[in-house]
């Protein structure tokens, strides 16, 4: 079975992580980019927020499950999305 959801708003395909996970990328990203020059920050374009962590397409917050009739390709998902009861974190760097 897919590790990936579907949004219940549009139907795009994502990879779902807990809030928390979400938080400590997001903290972690802001930290960088206070800490960068003003050059790179601009290429950024801004600090992070939970709210990248919603549906690309459609900006939900509503999930299910993937589904073998859903016809996703696996492995097709590039955003990530807060969904803790269905969360699959990577694991933690060292």
């Amino acid at each position: 079975m897919s590790r990936n959801v579907v949004c219940r708003g549009c139907g795009w395909a994502s990879w779902p992580v807990s809030r928390a996970w979400a938080e400590r990328r997001v903290a972690e990203f802001n930290r960088f980019f206070d800490d960068a020059s003003p050059e790179t920050q601009e290429s950024y374009g801004g600090r992070s927020s939970l709210d990248s962590y919603r549906c690309l397409r459609c900006d939900g917050t509503a999930f299910r499950p993937m589904l073998p009739e859903d016809h996703i390709p696996d492995l097709v998902t590039i955003s990530t999305v807060v969904c803790d009861e269905l969360a699959d974190d990577p694991p933690e760097a060292h």
